[in-house]
């Protein structure tokens, strides 16, 4: 599968599920780097999903921004596939 595929697949997920709008981030070269493929907010829980296919790992910048996503109190995973995001969207709907 490839990340489009998934990224197709996870906002089709995600935007169907009650109180939630999430989107996908493109990022240009004046943009921040490292920021998540996907972005949005779950139930008033804000949430940032990086995707990836395969063997494909995080690289550093990437696992700086899901860090601090998370130390400023936001869900932030990395997913591989449909169940990682259902996983993710799991945490998101624990109350904080």
């Amino acid at each position: 599968m490839k990340e489009s595929t998934l990224a197709r697949n996870a906002l089709k997920y995600l935007n169907s599920l009650p109180r939630s709008l999430f989107f996908k981030y493109h990022g240009n070269p004046m943009a921040r780097a490292g920021v998540s493929d996907l972005i949005g907010c779950l139930g008033g829980r804000f949430v940032a999903i990086e995707l990836k296919i395969g063997n494909n790992k995080l690289t550093p910048i990437q696992q700086h921004f899901l860090t601090q996503m998370a130390l400023a109190g936001a869900v932030a995973g990395v997913a591989y596939d449909l169940d990682d995001i259902k996983n993710i969207v799991e945490v998101a709907t624990v109350p904080a």
